[in-house]
């Protein structure tokens, strides 16, 4: 139990990764802007800001991430 069947506030992929996370997964999938993203799956990006905000250390710049998006989806 614990994994999610309506979407939180962030959506499913989010929530479940953190709950992930407390369970002692450390390996959890993202894609930029989630293009190309399974279901389920979430944007590298907010994973790595709500991580941030939870205080993990996920080793990634989260300013260049959100910088990289924004120049990445405004590209397509």
């Amino acid at each position: 139990m614990g994994w999610l069947s309506r979407p939180p506030a962030l959506g499913p992929g989010i929530a479940n990764s953190v709950i992930a996370y407390e369970r002692g997964v450390r390996s959890i999938d993202g894609s930029l802007c989630a293009l190309w993203a399974g279901a389920g799956n979430s944007s590298t990006e907010m994973l790595a800001a709500v991580f941030d905000r939870l205080g993990v250390d996920t080793g990634l710049d989260v300013a260049a991430l959100m910088d990289a998006a924004r120049r990445w989806c405004r590209a397509r």
